[in-house]
């Protein structure tokens, strides 16, 4: 499991936060497609969440870019390798997370379907 230090985020804040703009995202559209809080991506952007390599793999395809191109340049000492005993744990933690966006989206398509039929 790797993460991001919070030294080099300062550089991937301005690059998200330029990428979201291009693409004419909201950080509330962004979230949504992430399936988390708009305040969750805003700490994101803000540089105050430990990001994992995997969460700004999922950013990168939402935006449509490599996630090289998010990565430009980092210095190897910027990545952290998480320690061994922490990572069932931590791939625990991102399984949960993956089912309840599938749930929440789920959720969604049954909340939108019902308010349809009861317009």
């Amino acid at each position: 499991m790797f993460t991001i230090s919070k030294k080099y985020m300062e550089k991937i804040k301005k690059t998200l936060r330029a990428l979201r703009k291009k693409r004419n995202y909201t950080q509330a559209q962004l979230a949504n497609k992430l399936g988390i809080s708009t305040r969750a991506y805003a700490k994101i952007e803000a540089g105050e969440t430990n990001l994992t390599i995997g969460r700004l793999r999922t950013i990168a395809i939402i935006l449509d870019v490599s996630l090289t191109e998010l990565l430009n340049d980092i210095p190897d000492d910027n990545v952290v390798i998480a320690p061994p005993d922490t990572i069932p744990l931590l791939n625990h933690y991102e399984q949960t997370i993956n089912l309840l966006t599938q749930q929440n989206e789920m959720l969604t398509k049954l909340l939108n379907k019902h308010l349809e039929n009861n317009d």
